[in-house]
C-alpha cells in the first residue's frame, strides 16, 4: 500500500471520528442553546456574548503563540526530532502559564472599565456582567494552558480521543443548561459563567492525564532554550498581526452592534454565530484531520503531494459546508421558529450572510496551512492583516452612514474574498515551483460553479413559494441529491472518485462480512 493511500485512509478515518463528535455536539448544542436562551432571556444572552467577547479579544495575543506552538510541535514530529519536540512542549507550557497570568490581570482591569463606561448594559445587570467577565477570563486561561496538550493529540492524529473528550464536554454543557433552569437562588447569568469555567477545568484535567500517559514529549520539565523561544516568538510576533485583525473583525463587530443597536441585536448575532459555527465545524473537522499531514509533508520536502492534498482539502471542505448549509438556508425561517421560542430580529439574515463568507473562508484555510508550515510568514502577515483589519473601520463607516447591521456581514464577505486572492499570491511567492494558475484552477473553479448551482436552486425555491412541507422535501432530498451528484461528477477528479468508491465498498464489505459472521 502506498504512503499516499495510507495517509488518505488515515485522513478519512480521522475525519469520520471528528464528524461523529461534531454531529453529536451539533444536536446537543442546538438544544442547549434553546434552553440557555429560555433560562437567560434575550438581554442576558446578549450581555454574555458581548462581555465574553471582551475576553475573546485577548486572543489577539494568545492565538499567535498558540498557532506557533501547534505548528512547531507538528513540524518537529514530522521531522522526527524527538529531543526538540520535548523541549518545545515544555517551553510551550511555561510560556502559556506566564501569558495566562498576564492576560487575566489585563482583562480584569481593562474589562471592568469597558463594561462600566463604554458598553450599553443596563445598570441593574452591571454586577452580573462583572462576574461574567471574571469567570470568562478564568475559562479563557484554562483553555489557553490546554493548547500544547490539544496540539499534541492532533499532531499525533489521535482523533478518537479528541472526539470522546469533545462529546463528554458537550454533555457537561447540557447539564449546565438544565442546572440553570432548576436553580433559582443564584443569578442565572452568574451561574452560567461559573459553570462553564468548571467544565473547562474538568476537560483540561482529562487532556493532561491522557497526554502525560500517551506521548513521550508531554512530560513537563522546567527548561529554558533561547533558540526555541526565539523561533516561537518570531513566528508568533508576525502571526499576531493577523490575529489582531481577526479579533477586530469578529469581536469588534459585536461591540459595534452593541453601541449602535443595543444588546437585543447582540442576541441575534449570538444565535447566528452558534448556527454558523455548527455548520463550519463540518469543514473545520476535515481541515483539522488534514492539517498535520500538510505540515508533515512540508517537513519531509514532499511538495507535490502537499499541494495535491491542499487542493483536495480546500475543495472538499467547501463541498462539505455547502451540502450542510444548503437545506438549512432554504428552510431557515422554519428551523429558527421550530428551534427557538423567540427569534431575535435579524437572526435569519445574519446567518445567511455569515454562511456566504464562511464558504469563501473554508477554501482558503488549507492554503493558510501551507503558508504557516513554511515558517516564512512576515510578508504574508503584513498583507493579510491589512486586508482583514479593514473590515472594522469599513463596518464602522457603514453604520455611521445609517446602514443596517446586515451591512457588516456583506463587508466581511468582501474582505474574505480579497484575503483568498492575496493568499494565493503569497503561496506563489513561498512555494517557488508551484504553477499557481493550475493550482487555482484545480482548487477554485469547481467549487465556484457548484456554489452557483446551489444559489440558483435556492433562488428558484424562493420564487416558487412552496408550502413548508414541500419546501423541506425538495431542499433536503431532491436539492441535496442534485448537489451531491454534481459534486461527484464535476467536483472531484477521477482518482478521487475511485478512492471514494473504494472506501465505500470497503466499509460495506466489512459490514457484510460481520453480518455473515454473526449469522
Amino acid at each position: 500500500m502506498s504512503l499516499s493511500l495510507e495517509n488518505n485512509k488515515r485522513i478519512a478515518k480521522n475525519t469520520l471520528l471528528l464528524y461523529v463528535r461534531m454531529l453529536f455536539n451539533l444536536i446537543v448544542t442546538l438544544y442547549t442553546s434553546r434552553v440557555i436562551l429560555q433560562a437567560l432571556g434575550i438581554e442576558d444572552m446578549g450581555i454574555y456574548n458581548v462581555v465574553g467577547g471582551i475576553v475573546t479579544m485577548s486572543q489577539v495575543v494568545t492565538s499567535s503563540i498558540s498557532n506557533a506552538i501547534s505548528r512547531f510541535l507538528t513540524f518537529e514530529l514530522g521531522s522526527s526530532n524527538i529531543l526538540k519536540l520535548k523541549k518545545t512542549f515544555s517551553l510551550s507550557v511555561t510560556v502559556l502559564l506566564i501569558l495566562a497570568a498576564i492576560i487575566f490581570i489585563i482583562v480584569e482591569i481593562g474589562g471592568i472599565y469597558f463594561i462600566d463606561k463604554i458598553l450599553n448594559i443596563s445598570e441593574n445587570r452591571l454586577y452580573a456582567a462583572h462576574f461574567v467577565l471574571l469567570f470568562s477570563a478564568l475559562t479563557f486561561c484554562v483553555n489557553l494552558i490546554s493548547v500544547p496538550y490539544n496540539a499534541s493529540i492532533i499532531s499525533h492524529e489521535k482523533m478518537n480521543v479528541y472526539a470522546y473528550i469533545g462529546i463528554f464536554e458537550v454533555i457537561m454543557k447540557l447539564l449546565v443548561a438544565y442546572l440553570i433552569m432548576i436553580v433559582s437562588s443564584i443569578d442565572h447569568l452568574i451561574l452560567y459563567a461559573i459553570s462553564l469555567f468548571g467544565v473547562s477545568l474538568i476537560i483540561r484535567i482529562f487532556y493532561g492525564i491522557y497526554c502525560g500517559k500517551s506521548f513521550i514529549e508531554c512530560k513537563y520539565s522546567m527548561i529554558w532554550d533561547k533558540a526555541i523561544i526565539k523561533e516561537l516568538f518570531h513566528f508568533a510576533s508576525w502571526n499576531f498581526l493577523e490575529n489582531i485583525a481577526n479579533v477586530f473583525k469578529s469581536q469588534g463587530v459585536s461591540i459595534l452592534i452593541n453601541v449602535f443597536f443595543g444588546a437585543t441585536i447582540n442576541a441575534a448575532q449570538a444565535i447566528a454565530n452558534q448556527v454558523s459555527n455548527a455548520i463550519q465545524q463540518f469543514s473545520t473537522n476535515f481541515i483539522t484531520a488534514v492539517s498535520p499531514q500538510i505540515i508533515k509533508l512540508y517537513a519531509e520536502h514532499q511538495i507535490t503531494e502537499m499541494l495535491k492534498l491542499t487542493s483536495r482539502a480546500s475543495r472538499f471542505s467547501f463541498y462539505i459546508t455547502l451540502i450542510i448549509a444548503f437545506p438549512i438556508i432554504c428552510n431557515l425561517s422554519f428551523i429558527l421558529h421550530l428551534w427557538l421560542t423567540t427569534v431575535p430580529q435579524y437572526t435569519d439574515t445574519f446567518i445567511l450572510l455569515i454562511i456566504v463568507w464562511i464558504l469563501i473562508e473554508v477554501l482558503a484555510q488549507p492554503i493558510v496551512r501551507i503558508i504557516l508550515a513554511t515558517g516564512n510568514i512576515k510578508q504574508y502577515q503584513i498583507g493579510i492583516s491589512f486586508i482583514m483589519f479593514s473590515n472594522f473601520p469599513l463596518s464602522y463607516l457603514a453604520l455611521q452612514q445609517g446602514m443596517g447591521p446586515n451591512s457588516i456581514y456583506w463587508i466581511s464577505a468582501l474582505t474574505c474574498l480579497m484575503a483568498l486572492i492575496y493568499r494565493l499570491i503569497s503561496l506563489k511567492q513561498l512555494i517557488k515551483n508551484i504553477n499557481i494558475a493550475d493550482f487555482s484552477k484545480r482548487t477554485l473553479v469547481a467549487p465556484l460553479l457548484l456554489g452557483g448551482l446551489a444559489i440558483s436552486m435556492f433562488i428558484l425555491l424562493r420564487f416558487m413559494h412552496l408550502d413548508i412541507l414541500f419546501n423541506i422535501i425538495i431542499s433536503f432530498f431532491i436539492g441535496e441529491i442534485i448537489l451531491i451528484l454534481s459534486i461527484y461528477k464535476y467536483g472531484v477528479n477521477e482518482n478521487e472518485r475511485k478512492f471514494i468508491v473504494e472506501m465505500i465498498y470497503s466499509k460495506l464489505n466489512i459490514k457484510l462480512q460481520k453480518s455473515k459472521g454473526e449469522y
